[in-house]
């Protein structure tokens, strides 16, 4: 193949791409919170779908990334029925593990396969931006392809509520960007946003660490694992 058969070829896939982008309608935080909570009471079958991936090799990145971090009390937000959870539990035990989701049927979900394999988190009924949980209640505290999935609405409400509740490391693993602005990725029934982290955390976390999974072990927009420390906790003096 000729090099003007393949820029022709390369440029007409990112003009497709651009094109069905700009096609795909807009859609923000409250919409995507009903989406998440509905979704999978229209196709059951993604409960198994999720559940067996807690073998694969993204799971067992992060579960080898948690189980590194000092601490004794880990919470997911946005745990689904519990993949990373189980991975984790693999490689580690904790005094407190505890997971939260926006589905009355995925938490469902997460109970009963979590249980049938001896493990009893704590799982909760929350959105990332009203967490029912003490401040500094865990020393860890991770998502996975979760904030990718917050509008632009409920984002700085969603890492204020979950540094709140965290003693000491975010585990955050997420899409990858070192770009300025936060990146739209459009699709027919919500829209994903891909940020910078690093930047946003600014001055409230550190970023100590960022795992680029291979392409093959990468899962939808999971394409790295980061983690961040939180300044030392100080109690004010009486």
């Amino acid at each position: 193949m000729s090099l003007k058969a393949v820029v022709k070829r390369i440029i007409g896939r990112r003009l497709t791409r651009y094109v069905q982008q700009a096609r795909m309608p807009r859609f923000g935080a409250a919409h995507a919170k009903q989406w998440w909570r509905t979704r999978d009471q229209a196709d059951v079958g993604l409960y198994e779908f999720y559940w067996q991936s807690r073998h694969a090799a993204a799971r067992r990145a992060i579960a080898e990334t948690v189980a590194a971090l000092d601490g004794n009390s880990l919470l997911e937000i946005g745990c689904h029925v519990g993949p990373n959870l189980w991975a984790i539990r693999q490689m580690r035990a904790f005094d407190r593990l505890a997971g939260t989701d926006l589905s009355p049927g995925v938490l469902a979900e997460a109970h009963r396969r979590l249980a049938a394999d001896g493990l009893a988190p704590e799982l909760e009924l929350a959105a990332a931006d009203a967490l029912p949980f003490a401040d500094k209640s865990f020393d860890i505290a991770m998502t996975s392809v979760m904030l990718v999935c917050v509008g632009p609405e409920a984002i700085d409400a969603s890492l204020d509520e979950i540094i709140r509740v965290t003693r000491r490391w975010l585990v955050l693993c997420e899409p990858w960007s070192d770009a300025a602005k936060d990146r739209p990725d459009y699709h027919p029934n919500t829209t994903y946003w891909i940020r910078n982290y690093r930047e946003r955390l600014r001055g409230r976390a550190a970023l100590i660490d960022v795992r680029h999974l291979a392409r093959e072990d990468q899962i939808g927009h999971l394409d790295s694992i980061a983690v961040f420390q939180l300044p030392p906790h100080r109690t004010p003096a009486n």
